[in-house]
């Protein structure tokens, strides 16, 4: 593939995907109907394009489709940027690495990568469409389509999207939530519309309106969705796990065991589902939605045993995350919390945070920035409490207000602050202030076994205390624990003690003036 084409290709799947992105995110119900599909997928390929965009203006075919790669691994976001995500990264690795491989094979083995990326393939969903289009390819070798046995490429892709299409149309009768909530594949679609930005810059554009709606059984659409044109401007008008858990791992100084992949996909497969892995280069990507991101991490941890080193993971809660990218539910602050606290995690993603966990004090600048992405909102709070943040350009059209060098304790605080102030209709500049004032009135300590909770409790209250919140580690003592507790009453009495299993190494205690 020219090396132009490679890159005006990926400018342009930018660009369609942003262009359909709302009427995607819309019709996006499996496998959890939390409006991100769209989001998803311009996500991962504003990656990809950004790292393209960074390589010089003489680089290779074989460079470009790299970088591209690794951006679309790197930026994956959900299932379906994986999945997608790992379908392009194939195609253009077959493309233009493999000796001898056209487009058919490379359709081909980029539908099998989208496969082997997902612990249980669904039919009715993008792995479908997929496979139909690579069926579709493959049918003009053996005069399933008659007088097109010889033909250029482009026309075998064009051949190759109708398949594609008239399986979109078919996925409601392969899965249950697109019939009953009258919809197609949202990923499906956003699939072929990166497919058909190949046949734009080729020279080949295509007028297809896509219309991701379809009858229910009551025989019309269940919801009044807009009709997108893959080629121009618009024409007209969970119950599988609480929480997202995504997580990038390196391979290790040692290098990684054969099975790496598999015995993350079978860890995962245990705590959750959505499960998909996928790799390339010394890197994994990995997504599951779970009711209990705790042990999901623990399970990614241990795949140091398998020569992997968890590099960052990123924990959301789905509900609340829902719709965010679009007007109506972006909020006013959007909220990012990094710390090393897996228990944490929890709580911080149900009050509305995207969380972002670290190990230690390593550099989480690219996390964070795909966390404040992701909070789809113009100004973003990040609160840190572990890692470190290197300064650079804000992201376009994002207000970013960094609060680094907290502990957990205030963290914790900021954080419950606001969602206190969340239903009260204030404005960005408001939360803000109220999250630094919470922060400022938390005055913490350390405790070990053998102190003294007594007197450490005693100069923190000084009477003015109005809230106790003791951080645990699983190494804690349960002794320490009921010491500070006894403490606390012996002093106020009238202070509730909030004991919170925060999961980093310590015992934090904490009182808030306000």
């Amino acid at each position: 593939m020219d090396v132009d084409v490679l890159r005006a290709w990926i400018e342009r799947a930018v660009t369609d995907l942003g262009r359909h992105r709302s009427l995607l995110d819309e019709a996006n119900v499996f496998p959890v109907a939390d409006s991100d599909t769209g989001t998803n997928l311009y996500l991962t390929l504003l990656e990809a394009r950004r790292r393209v965009r960074a390589l010089p203006d003489n680089a290779t075919a074989g460079e470009v489709a790299a970088a591209a790669a690794r951006g679309a691994l790197v930026g994956a976001r959900g299932n379906s940027g994986v999945i997608v995500g790992q379908y392009l990264g194939a195609l253009w690795r077959a493309l233009l690495e493999e000796p001898g491989a056209g487009l058919r094979q490379a359709l081909a083995s980029a539908a099998r990568a989208a496969t082997a990326a997902v612990a249980t393939p669904v039919p009715g969903t993008v792995l479908t469409v997929a496979d139909q289009v690579a069926t579709g390819a493959a049918g003009t070798h053996d005069g399933a389509f008659p007088g097109l046995e010889a033909q250029e490429e482009l026309d075998l892709l064009e051949v190759a999207l109708d398949a594609g299409w008239e399986a979109v149309d078919q996925t409601p009768d392969q899965l249950d939530a697109l019939r009953l909530a009258g919809v197609v594949d949202a990923g499906a679609v956003g699939l072929l519309i990166v497919l058909e930005a190949l046949l734009h810059v080729a020279g080949r554009p295509r007028d297809r309106v896509v219309s991701l709606t379809r009858p229910t059984g009551e025989g019309h659409p269940q919801q009044d969705r807009a009709a997108h044109e893959v080629d121009g401007a618009c024409t007209h008008a969970p119950d599988d796990g609480e929480f997202e858990v995504m997580a990038l791992l390196a391979e290790g100084p040692g290098g990684a065991a054969t099975d790496a992949t598999d015995h993350l996909c079978h860890a995962l497969v245990q705590v959750g589902v959505s499960v998909a892995v996928v790799s390339q280069a010394g890197l994994w990507q990995t997504h599951v939605h779970t009711d209990h991101p705790g042990v999901a991490v623990r399970a990614l941890h241990d795949a140091a045993a398998h020569g992997l080193a968890t590099d960052h993971l990123v924990v959301r809660d789905l509900a609340r995350q829902s719709g965010v990218h679009s007007p109506p539910h972006r909020p006013a602050l959007g909220l990012v919390a990094v710390t090393c606290a897996v228990g944490l995690a929890p709580d911080l993603a149900r009050a509305g945070a995207v969380v972002v966990l670290t190990p230690d004090d390593r550099d989480v600048t690219a996390p964070v920035a795909r966390a404040v992405a992701d909070t789809g909102a113009e100004d973003v709070l990040v609160l840190a409490s572990a890692g470190t943040l290197t300064p650079g350009p804000p992201p376009a059209d994002v207000r970013v207000h960094l609060m680094p060098g907290l502990d957990d304790l205030q963290l914790v605080a900021a954080a419950q602050r606001l969602v206190e102030c969340g239903h009260a209709g204030h404005g960005a500049a408001e939360l803000l202030a109220h999250a630094r004032e919470a922060a400022d009135l938390v005055r913490s300590t350390h405790l070990a076994p053998g102190d003294d909770p007594a007197s450490a409790l005693r100069e923190l209250l000084d009477g003015r205390g109005e809230a106790v919140t003791v951080l645990t580690h699983h190494e804690t003592p349960p002794a320490l624990v009921e010491a500070a507790r006894q403490a606390v009453h012996l002093v106020r009495p009238d202070l509730e003690v909030v004991v919170l299993d925060g999961g980093a190494p310590g015992t934090g205690v904490g009182v808030s003036a306000g």
